[in-house]
């Protein structure tokens, strides 16, 4: 549910980058499809949504959703796109 009202207008139904607001921004909402995405430790996302992302129209989330929802997110998110095993 977090997803969905935060994070579904940008990052799109699927994960995929292309939600309704993603055509109007100058940089593209990260794709969780990608390898470098799915390469990314936990952390790493933790630290993504709590601080936002320079440069980019990622904006922190810290003190605006609670610390559990931002772990409920990443769960979402690593559901949406899993990472695969190397081949």
């Amino acid at each position: 549910a977090v997803y969905r009202v935060h994070w579904l207008r940008c990052h799109g139904r699927m994960g995929d980058g292309d939600g309704p607001d993603a055509q109007g921004l100058i940089v593209r909402p990260v794709d969780f499809h990608t390898a470098r995405s799915r390469a990314k430790t936990d952390f790493e996302l933790l630290i993504a949504i709590s601080n936002g992302v320079l440069f980019s129209p990622m904006h922190p989330w810290r003190g605006r959703i609670a610390d559990e929802d931002m772990v409920h997110v990443i769960a979402y998110v690593r559901a949406l796109a899993p990472e695969y095993p190397h081949l």
